[in-house]
């Protein structure tokens, strides 16, 4: 693979340093030594074709290409930092703005940055008309993400499989309450379908069923329809999703997500950016979940030992209806805040590993008002949330893998009944027809 990229810059550097002669000519020293790198790099010896194409730089070549060379220098010698400040500068001068695209997105994707390479591809994509880069900005986009490969506006996948859920109610284990405590297999289906209408813009809908055996009480059925667009100028995307909800033939939620997220590389780190606001509708016996949520997210990824590390910082806030009785009131809107932690190892051979750990922290605004045997007992609810993940996806196939989960919720609250662990393990298979 690394040849095979080398052999690609390579060629791609003769390419632009052939077809783009200076506009002026520029001074004898700086020539000389542009020229001296050109053949330093033709030779394989990249310490001194950097060197030479530093000196030209200094002397002020005028020429696009001693930077680009620069840059290629640097990436044969693995200085990934110092190879994208080079891209990043040449990408303002119009007649190599698609090489240093297509190069950053080499970089990105050697980072692990999926989305931002993509990004910069088609980037580079509009602003190339040579055929030559064209094709191999496709060839690069089908290795990034396969599924492009495929040139259809159409996208879709099928999973099926069941699990285990420990604790579906999200209570504590009760004698007295059995059926919030039973039936804990189950079955489940998810379909995704997506629509590129137009290259900045994706429509999706998501089917989802699941279905606990011995009764109906946590059976779920939903449907997403999202539509996303991403703007021109950068990775930065707005979505507005509509979404239905249905458990037990009793919760029936109507919510709208209005959500906007943003991504920086900063060196080797890409910070990503959310912020989403919902309205959500109950109805039934459950209107108290009504109400509106406000979320935001920080996340913060760079390359770790084969794999990409991560940390996101969480904040919620909700607004809902609450439980009020003659004599009784609970809280149903929390503040949340959280960290979670993880690591994805990229693919060895057809296995790819991801590992979270979380840390949540939930202070319910309006303080509960419980009446008892010794009168009204007035306390504020507060829980905090510790959870761990581990997903194993193996390739099967083509288009099949085979999906594994394992999970564990330990949740410390102020209130027994919501004192509760939640172990989870779920297989199943998915298929990208």
């Amino acid at each position: 693979m690394r040849l095979t990229c080398a052999w690609r810059l390579l060629a791609a550097g003769l390419l632009w340093a052939t077809a783009n002669a200076a506009a002026s000519p520029p001074p004898v020293d700086a020539d000389t030594a542009f020229r001296e790198g050109l053949a330093a790099y033709r030779a394989g010896d990249f310490p001194a074709a950097r060197n030479a194409f530093e000196r030209a730089q200094i002397a002020g070549h005028p020429d696009p290409n001693v930077l680009f060379n620069l840059g290629l220098s640097h990436w044969q010698l693995e200085a990934w930092a110092a190879a994208r400040d080079c891209f990043q500068r040449l990408r303002t001068v119009p007649s190599h703005a698609a090489a240093a695209l297509y190069h950053l997105a080499l970089l990105a994707a050697r980072a692990g940055q999926r989305d931002l390479a993509l990004h910069h591809l088609a980037a580079a994509e509009r602003a190339s008309t040579h055929p030559g880069i064209r094709e191999r900005i496709r060839q690069a986009r089908s290795r990034i993400a396969p599924e492009h490969a495929r040139d259809a506006s159409t996208l879709s996948y099928l999973y099926l499989g069941g699990g285990h859920d420990g604790n579906p109610a999200l209570v504590r284990d009760n004698d007295d309450l059995p059926r919030l405590t039973e039936d804990r297999q189950y079955v489940e289906a998810l379909v995704v379908g997506r629509w590129q209408p137009a290259p900045r813009d994706t429509l999706q809908g998501t089917l989802f069923s699941r279905g606990y055996a011995g009764g109906e009480r946590y059976d779920q059925l939903g449907a997403q329809l999202q539509w996303r667009h991403r703007d021109a100028e950068g990775p930065d995307t707005t979505a507005l999703s509509v979404e239905l909800n249905q458990v037990d033939r009793n919760i029936r939620q109507q919510l709208i997500h209005l959500e906007r997220w943003t991504q920086h590389a900063q060196g080797a780190t890409r910070w990503t950016l959310r912020a989403q606001l919902s309205g959500i509708h109950a109805s039934g016996d459950f209107a108290l979940l009504s109400g509106w949520r406000l979320r935001g997210a920080a996340q913060a990824e760079r390359p770790l030992a084969g794999g990409v590390g991560f940390a996101e910082w969480q904040l919620a806030f909700n607004e809902r209806r609450d439980l009020r009785r003659v004599d009784a009131f609970f809280s149903q809107s929390p503040i949340r805040a959280g960290l979670q932690l993880g690591y994805r190892k990229r693919p060895t051979s057809r296995l790819s590993l991801d590992i979270r750990g979380g840390l949540r922290h939930s202070y319910f605004r309006h303080e509960n008002r419980i009446p008892s045997d010794q009168g009204l007992r007035i306390a504020r609810r507060r829980d905090t949330l510790y959870s761990l993940q581990l997903q194993a996806r193996q390739r099967l196939g083509t288009r099949l893998f085979l999906i594994t989960e394992l999970g564990y919720d330990d949740n410390h609250s102020g209130q027994r009944l919501f004192d509760y662990q939640r172990p989870r393990l779920s297989v199943g298979m998915e298929w990208q027809p």
